[in-house]
């Protein structure tokens, strides 16, 4: 299943990219390699893991309540203050706000801001 997935996204993008391919220009050797590796590097923990997608929409729908439920109710913070696990929730979290702002910065094509605004004409 995985593999179909990737194998079509590969022709997709083997569409689109003959100009990407010039875009890139000497890049396009080291990034398409790259992204090989990152693709066998995936598809052997998706393997070794054993992961699978939800076979339902009830099955994602269940989990997220039940992540909701819990994420609501102070009986489980005091539980991850007892376990001490209130460190590698924290760590979990800040990984998650560091990938989102990697995301934003590459949508932006910016570190901050989106730029200065043209000059409207009156």
């Amino acid at each position: 299943m995985a593999q179909k997935i990737i194998d079509s996204g590969l022709t997709i993008l083997k569409r689109v990219g003959g100009g990407v391919e010039r875009a890139l220009g000497s890049y396009r050797e080291p990034l398409f390699y790259n992204a090989q590796v990152s693709k066998e590097l995936l598809k052997q923990v998706y393997q070794a893991e054993k992961l699978s997608p939800p076979s339902s929409f009830s099955q994602v729908a269940s989990t997220w309540s039940s992540i909701l439920s819990k994420a609501t109710q102070r009986q489980t913070y005091a539980q991850l203050l007892e376990s001490g696990q209130w460190a590698k929730v924290g760590v979990i979290g800040l990984e998650a706000y560091g990938i989102f702002k990697i995301g934003e910065i590459l949508g932006k094509r910016r570190l901050v801001g989106y730029g200065p605004k043209a000059q409207e004409h009156h």
